[in-house]
Protein backbone atom coordinates (compact mmCIF):
# COMPACT_ATOMS: atom_id res chain seq x y z
CA UNK A 1 0.00 0.00 0.00
CA UNK A 2 2.74 2.35 1.01
CA UNK A 3 4.20 1.91 -2.56
CA UNK A 4 1.43 3.05 -4.32
CA UNK A 5 1.19 5.95 -2.29
CA UNK A 6 4.80 6.74 -3.56
CA UNK A 7 4.14 6.03 -7.33
CA UNK A 8 0.74 7.86 -7.01
CA UNK A 9 2.94 11.34 -5.69
CA UNK A 10 5.82 10.47 -7.72
CA UNK A 11 3.18 10.51 -11.16
CA UNK A 12 2.03 13.60 -9.92
CA UNK A 13 5.54 15.22 -9.46
CA UNK A 14 6.22 13.76 -13.15
CA UNK A 15 3.23 15.32 -14.14
CA UNK A 16 3.82 18.99 -13.12
CA UNK A 17 7.40 19.04 -14.23
CA UNK A 18 6.09 18.52 -17.40
CA UNK A 19 3.92 21.00 -17.50
CA UNK A 20 6.20 23.07 -16.05
CA UNK A 21 9.13 22.37 -18.93
CA UNK A 22 5.96 22.79 -21.68
CA UNK A 23 5.03 26.23 -20.25
CA UNK A 24 8.58 27.00 -20.22
CA UNK A 25 9.44 25.71 -23.89
CA UNK A 26 6.16 27.81 -25.02
CA UNK A 27 4.71 24.99 -26.91
CA UNK A 28 2.31 24.03 -24.39
CA UNK A 29 -1.27 24.74 -25.63
CA UNK A 30 -4.88 25.12 -23.47
CA UNK A 31 -5.69 21.83 -24.23
CA UNK A 32 -2.45 20.08 -22.74
CA UNK A 33 -2.81 22.22 -19.88
CA UNK A 34 -6.31 21.11 -19.43
CA UNK A 35 -5.16 17.32 -20.27
CA UNK A 36 -2.39 18.11 -17.33
CA UNK A 37 -4.70 19.23 -14.70
CA UNK A 38 -7.19 16.70 -15.65
CA UNK A 39 -4.58 14.22 -14.90
CA UNK A 40 -3.79 15.44 -11.92
CA UNK A 41 -7.14 15.74 -10.24
CA UNK A 42 -7.96 12.50 -11.35
CA UNK A 43 -4.20 11.26 -9.53
CA UNK A 44 -5.42 13.27 -6.56
CA UNK A 45 -8.42 11.49 -6.01
CA UNK A 46 -6.91 8.24 -6.70
CA UNK A 47 -4.74 9.21 -3.60
CA UNK A 48 -7.39 10.24 -1.24
CA UNK A 49 -8.90 6.63 -2.35
CA UNK A 50 -5.89 4.53 -1.36
CA UNK A 51 -5.95 6.49 2.03
CA UNK A 52 -9.25 6.39 2.99
CA UNK A 53 -8.43 2.37 2.07
CA UNK A 54 -5.72 1.92 4.21
CA UNK A 55 -7.02 3.76 7.17
CA UNK A 56 -10.10 1.38 6.80
CA UNK A 57 -8.15 -1.82 6.60
CA UNK A 58 -5.55 -0.27 9.62
CA UNK A 59 -8.96 0.55 11.62
CA UNK A 60 -9.65 -3.27 11.26
CA UNK A 61 -6.27 -4.29 12.51
CA UNK A 62 -6.40 -5.51 16.34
Amino acid sequence: MENKKYCSLFTVYCSLLCLLLSTIAGCATTQDVDKVQYNLNELRNEVVKIRQQSQAIESQLP
